[in-house]
């Protein structure tokens, strides 16, 4: 490095390489460079189309990964330091919740993955990890029943059963055959039925004032 600028080295484990290089671009936004051997073969595969790789390369670190941070003139490296220094200790070590969360987001997506093998419903599984990120902790109760917009929740709930229960009770039918006959004109015309449909939507928009119910409501239609 030149007399002027002062490079910075930081190792750190190489699934940790993103999080601290995130770190170290609050330090430097112009740019860092960052060292990670820990995908080597499969980048060299899918980027360069190459499968044969300089042996000084094979020999490096898989298991870490080294940032290089340049810091001009200008900036204080002690202050760099010290500032990488505070936002590491403040990651800290994974906490329980982290895990647990992480475990229970690896065991809904094999869930939804596998449902051929398991016959679990896709709902099913996300009200399994609902409850089990409320039985953990890692989503407090309270904040839970206060922040969820539990309007727009039955809106949608409802909204969704009645295309169950609807067609069940034959309401889609006698609907069909009581306003069929007087709607024929108005199907086989493309542009009535374009106007039409925008004058609905311009309806049922000024009668649901919640956005998700709205678009919800589209979707039916």
């Amino acid at each position: 490095m030149n007399e002027n600028w002062t490079e910075l080295k930081i190792k750190v484990p190489a699934p940790q390489a993103d999080i601290a290089g995130a770190i170290a671009n609050m330090v430097v936004p112009y740019g860092i460079y960052m060292e990670d051997y820990s995908h080597l073969e499969e980048e060299a595969l899918e980027i360069a189309h190459i499968d044969l790789i300089d042996e000084e390369l094979l020999q490096k670190d898989r298991e870490h990964a080294i940032i290089h941070i340049y810091i001009s003139p200008e900036a204080n490296p002690a202050e760099a330091v010290s500032f990488l220094e505070e936002r590491q200790k403040a990651l800290g070590p994974w906490k329980r919740e982290e895990k647990i969360m992480g475990v229970i987001m690896i065991l809904t997506v094999l869930s939804w993955v596998l449902k051929s093998v398991t016959n679990i419903p896709e709902y099913a599984t996300a009200l399994i990890a609902l409850c089990a990120t409320l039985i953990f902790g890692i989503l407090p109760v309270k904040q839970w029943r206060n922040n969820v917009a539990w309007e727009s929740l039955i809106f949608i709930a409802c909204s969704v059963g009645l295309g169950t229960v609807l067609p069940h009770v034959n309401i889609t039918t006698w609907l069909s055959e009581a306003v069929g006959p007087y709607t024929v004109g108005f199907f086989s015309n493309p542009f009535l039925l374009i106007a039409g449909l925008a004058v609905l939507t311009l309806l049922v928009r000024f009668l649901i004032l919640s956005e998700i119910g709205y678009l919800l409501s589209l979707i039916h239609i």
